[in-house]
């Protein structure tokens, strides 16, 4: 498969489906395209030739890479992005409580942008008496906070 390649990456069914001009299909665990992602990442940036060659094994056959350092980069973003995807569809219940601990937090942003994730994060939020119960974030109220002491000492006489 020499030559321009219109490769396709998105996530389906909780796997990483990886199309190269609609011929070839390879099927990815999202768990095995976030690792690949970050090792394909780290072989473009430490590449001293301007192109970066990478095998992907999938669940049948393989997926050799041998592109430009960009697209290498760009691959990899790709990658992770519907690793990202994939393990949200994959497991949604594991998503929303780690997004449900985020909002009790009080973190700005969520984890999903699936509007039924969002709404069970923030129910679980709300009404989990698991998370309700925690300790939020901060120093155990036990802890001694406050400013330190100065110590003064009479000044020094000049000689």
């Amino acid at each position: 498969m020499a030559g321009l390649v219109n490769l396709s990456i998105r996530a389906v069914s909780g796997r990483v489906l990886v199309i190269a001009n609609a011929e070839h299909h390879w099927l990815i665990a999202w768990q095995d395209a976030k690792a690949h992602a970050v090792e394909l990442k780290r072989a473009a940036q430490a590449s001293l030739d301007p192109r970066v060659s990478y095998v992907i094994p999938a669940e049948i056959g393989a997926m050799a890479l041998d592109v430009e350092r960009a697209a290498a980069l760009q691959i990899a973003a790709s990658l992770h992005a519907a690793g990202a995807k994939a393990e949200e569809q994959a497991d949604p219940q594991t998503v929303a409580d780690q997004a449900a601990v985020l909002i009790r937090m009080g973190v700005p942003f969520g984890l999903s942008d699936d509007a039924k994730i969002q709404d069970e994060a923030w129910n679980a939020a709300q009404w989990s008496p698991e998370l309700r119960k925690a300790p939020l974030v901060g120093v155990p109220s036990r802890e001694r906070v406050g400013v330190p002491s100065l110590i003064q000492k009479p000044p020094r006489k000049l000689q």
